[in-house]
């Protein structure tokens, strides 16, 4: 085996062997994890947070429609499940 690859082999060995290495091998794995981990959640809760944006935006329309159609402020806020003030501010709006 020629020279260079012997001592190159030897060295590896001695890394996969040295406990310091071992363990600071580990902790790097660790926090890439936790890093994935984290970008994981974030995009979760801004998929989430982009879901509830839309609805309130589907809601908001549907309000100014039925608003638009002569409904009563009381039969929206039962239909669509919004508040006074808000189906107000709407005909407001209008």
């Amino acid at each position: 085996m020629d020279n260079a690859i012997q001592v190159a082999a030897e060295r590896m060995l001695n890394l996969t062997v040295d406990v310091d290495v071992i363990t600071a091998h580990d902790k790097m794995l660790m926090a890439s994890c936790d890093r994935t981990s984290e970008i994981n959640f974030a995009h979760s809760k801004g998929i989430e947070k982009g879901i509830k944006k839309g609805v309130k935006k589907e809601k908001l329309l549907i309000a100014k429609n039925l608003i638009s159609e002569g409904s009563s402020t009381e039969f929206i806020q039962k239909i669509k499940g919004l508040d006074l003030n808000t189906i107000e501010a709407l005909r407001m709006k209008l």
